[in-house]
This record gives structure tokens, sequence and C-alpha cells, in this order.
């Protein structure tokens, strides 16, 4: 993901300097370039997505992993770059944010509890209050900025987070009161 990411960077913001090294103006390929660099570091992020982040011989590291450092490295200049910033929508964007952070808690459980990377990873009675905290923390995060910012949408998605994550716990967290997971997300949910 290195090279389309510096090739993204390259061709968005240092055109000229990319020009000149090759001994051609790129003015008149320009957006063509950033639209195709765009959507191969968009495809590359989306591929991305459902891999276990494993980077032997490196330890995993949340965040610090290659894997997710090339997903938030192609987040930031896909919301940045110019010719593909507006271009997608920014519900589009946030939903996407979402689900990448969900993924990078499912990969720290996998590496540092041995839980199998599979789809049905996300019903293990380990993953069900993480993902409920995570979404907790999410919902309060946009209830808060959409209360400084005036902003009703984000406001109102902080209270369907939260919302879900309160029927999540009634409904499927419940069964989890036994073990230090499931307690501890009922109590952050109340904090």
């Amino acid at each position: 993901g290195l090279p389309i990411l510096l090739g993204l960077w390259l061709v968005a913001w240092k055109r000229d300097a990319l020009g000149r090294i090759a001994g051609v103006s790129l003015d008149e390929h320009g957006p063509a370039m950033v639209g195709a660099t765009g959507a191969v570091l968009t495809t590359g992020w989306a591929v991305s997505l459902l891999r276990d982040g494993r980077a032997d011989p490196l330890p995993f590291v949340p965040i610090l992993n290659p894997l997710e450092l090339m997903q938030v490295g192609a987040f930031f200049l896909l919301r940045r770059a110019p010719g593909i910033a507006g271009a997608v929508p920014r519900a589009a964007a946030w939903v996407a944010a979402f689900v990448a952070l969900n993924l990078m808690l499912l990969r720290a459980l996998h590496h540092w509890f041995a839980l199998r990377w599979a789809p049905e990873m996300v019903l293990d009675p380990l993953a069900q209050p993480n993902l409920s905290v995570l979404w907790s923390v999410i919902g309060v995060v946009c209830w808060t900025l959409g209360s400084k910012r005036m902003d009703r949408r984000l406001w109102f998605v902080g209270a369907a987070l939260m919302g879900t994550v309160l029927v999540m716990l009634i409904v499927v967290d419940r069964a989890y009161l036994g073990n230090l997971a499931g307690i501890a997300a009922f109590i952050i949910y109340g904090l």
C-alpha cells in the first residue's frame, strides 16, 4: 500500500515536481491520474479491511501495524486529495471509518486473545462486549461533538448508536454478564 499512498500524494499535491522530474507537463492528465490512483487506493483499502493484519516478524500493535497504518493513511489522503475529496459523500467516509475502527478492534482481539479471524468472530463472548464499549465511546463522541457544533445529524447518529448499544446490551451482552468483559461493557455504557 505504501507505493500507492506515495503515488497519490505525488499526483495530488506534487504534480508539478513530478512533471519536472519526468520532463513533461502533467496538468492535462492530472485529474485522470488522481482519479485512477484514488480508485486503486480505495479498492486496496477495502480489500485490506478483510485481512488479519499479521506482520511477522513484527508484533501486532493496534493502529501502529503496517496494515492499519496504510488504512489510516489512505483514509486521510482520500479525504484531503484535491479532485477526490468532494467526490466521496461525507456520510460514506464516516461509515467507512466506523467499519475500519470495528475491524481494528477485532484484529486486536484476534492477535491478543487468539480469536479465530472469521466473520463469526463478532459473535464471540469476548468480541461482543468490546464492540459494545467501542460503539458506546463513538456514540458519546458523536453526541458531544454534535452538541458543541450544533450539528443535529451528528447528534442523532450518536443517539442512534447509543440506542443500538442499549439494545445489544439487553439482548446479546446480557448473556455475558458472567465474564469480566460483559460486566465492563455494562459499566462503561452506564458511565
